[in-house]
């Protein structure tokens, strides 16, 4: 996983040579098999500032450290590289109510309280990139 799609080709592309390299030395020939099983999720700066403003009129919402930045594999990473927009965490932990685990954890759970916020904050967002007054 990386933060973008140049470090992997620039991974890619290392590997090979390092393994044509051992290779070589060692009088023998490589076939390297490279899957690229994750696209990094790279936001685009414009919806991010437009989900930004949105974001500071629904009551609740609290922002994470400024660049944070994951290697989550997910698949909204595919759907970024075609077309530009902002992937973001609703923030569903809450130890109070079980949510302390993490994703895969065999208890996983999540605070449903944070369900209401996710849905206002994508209605607004929807209603106001698309000019609707729904």
């Amino acid at each position: 996983r990386t933060f973008s799609k140049d470090v992997q080709a620039e991974l890619r592309a290392s590997m090979a040579s390092i393994l044509e390299g051992i290779a070589k030395g060692a009088g023998m020939s490589v076939d390297l098999r490279y899957e690229e099983r994750t696209m990094p999720p790279v936001n685009d700066p414009f919806w991010c500032a437009e989900l930004r403003e949105v974001a500071r009129e629904v009551e609740g919402v609290r922002f994470g450290r400024p660049g944070f930045r994951t290697m989550a594999g997910e698949d909204m990473g595919y759907f970024l590289d075609k077309v530009p927009g902002v992937f973001f965490f609703v923030g569903a932990g809450n130890p109070e109510v079980g949510a302390q685990y993490p994703h895969h954890h065999p208890r996983f759970e999540i605070d449903e309280e944070a369900l209401g916020l996710g849905v206002e904050l994508l209605f607004r967002f929807a209603t106001k990139v698309t000019g609707s007054d729904v």
